[in-house]
């Protein structure tokens, strides 16, 4: 939930479906994917967000797909809120609770070959 009361900043990140893992990740500064949401690299204008978007389409190989912009809102104090609800779900949902079981890395790839 959005508090009106604190100064929060736009940004946004750039996030896709990782088809080995199943996972929704976030694209990092090396540029690498990973699940954490808290270190991914930020856009802080929507023009470079979209341009790096773009470039990730066209060079993205197969290991990610449906590679999207997902808002979210920067506070003062560092903390990130998402803003549309889909994403917020994705990150409290079935593929990031360590408490459910998943299939293995490993258990996956040999489904997939």
């Amino acid at each position: 939930m959005v508090d009106n009361n604190s100064s929060a900043t736009q940004a946004w990140v750039i996030g896709a479906n990782d088809l080995l893992l199943g996972d929704f990740v976030y694209l990092h500064e090396k540029p690498e994917w990973a699940l954490d949401l808290i270190t991914a690299q930020r856009f802080y204008d929507k023009e470079s967000a979209e341009q790096a978007l773009q470039h990730i389409i066209a060079n993205q190989k197969d290991e990610v797909v449906g590679a999207e912009l997902v808002p979210l809102l920067v506070h003062a104090n560092q903390s990130i809120e998402l803003t549309r609800l889909r994403d917020r779900f994705r990150e409290v949902g079935p593929t990031h609770r360590a408490d459910l079981p998943r299939e293995s890395n490993a258990r996956i790839k040999q489904v997939l070959s």
